[in-house]
């Protein structure tokens, strides 16, 4: 059996805002996610360091290089680091996702947990429903804790 391509990251500067950045550019693609998660998401959105697309049962996340990450508040085991790179982004920008798409922040927030429970599942990971579960019972508080919001 042929193993994947390591994930492509290193660790950022110490400048950074997170602990490990893109090396290249990644593709995500969550084909037949939960029908409330298409009617969630905006059928497009460019924003900074990444673009997102609905299209069919199809959801898309092209994330640039550079991108920075983390799993936050438990280890960052490498099997993880696909889906933080995916959740970090949408948590980054739930405000501007649910202007776009017309939804609760809360709502963008769940679909950023979902993504990332799929994410980590399709990697084998066997921490995924625990780390989703971290997510879905702190998530919404540590984004209200970190995140730049009015």
């Amino acid at each position: 059996m042929r193993s994947a391509k390591p994930f492509p990251m290193e660790r950022a500067p110490a400048s950074a805002p997170d602990r490990w950045r893109l090396t290249r550019p990644v593709r995500f693609v969550w084909r037949h996610p939960p029908a409330w998660v298409l009617r969630s998401l905006p059928a497009r959105a460019s924003l900074s360091w990444g673009r997102l697309r609905v299209s069919g049962c199809t959801v898309t996340l092209c994330l640039r290089r550079g991108w920075c990450f983390d799993v936050s508040a438990v280890p960052s085991f490498r099997r993880a680091m696909p889906a933080a790179a995916v959740h970090d982004w949408i948590y980054g920008h739930a405000e501007l996702l649910a202007a776009l798409a017309g939804v609760s922040v809360r709502r963008i927030l769940h679909v950023a947990d979902r993504w990332f429970l799929a994410q980590m599942s399709a990697s084998g990971f066997l921490l995924a429903r625990t780390y989703f579960i971290g997510v879905r019972i702190f998530g919404y508080w540590f984004w209200r804790l970190f995140s730049r919001h009015d």
